[in-house]
């Protein structure tokens, strides 16, 4: 992962795993979400990465617009035969998926080390 760098998350590598652990507290129309989005492609498409955990632990809030963003790295994954699972989802970010019915269309754990062994 030498020369990647992120505004929204930091990366660090796990087994063959890769962790993005988001950093901001809130991803909204007021952040670059496109840039996220490109941030995403370049991890699949780039750097080759096949099994990808996010880590939601700091986030306490998303729009659609970003969620929108998720769904699309779970696309991005799915056509490269990737694995993706998003961790440690607070319950303020838990209510706003299973509210849009998305809680069971990722692949979701409680903890990072739990998320390594879903990514099978």
């Amino acid at each position: 992962m030498n020369g990647f760098e992120s505004n929204f998350f930091t990366c660090t590598e796990s087994g063959d795993a890769v962790v993005l652990r988001l950093d901001l507290p809130q991803l909204t129309e007021e952040d670059n979400l496109e840039q996220l989005d490109e941030e995403f492609t370049a991890l699949v498409e780039t750097f080759g990465v096949r099994k990808l955990i996010v880590n939601l632990e700091r986030l306490n809030y998303l729009t659609s617009h970003a969620i929108g963003k998720l769904i699309g790295l779970h696309r991005r994954m799915q056509r490269v035969e990737g694995v993706l699972v998003l961790c440690s989802a607070g319950d303020d970010v838990q209510q706003i998926l299973q509210t849009a019915h998305l809680w069971t269309y990722f692949k979701m754990a409680s903890s990072p080390s739990e998320a390594v062994t879903l990514l099978v």
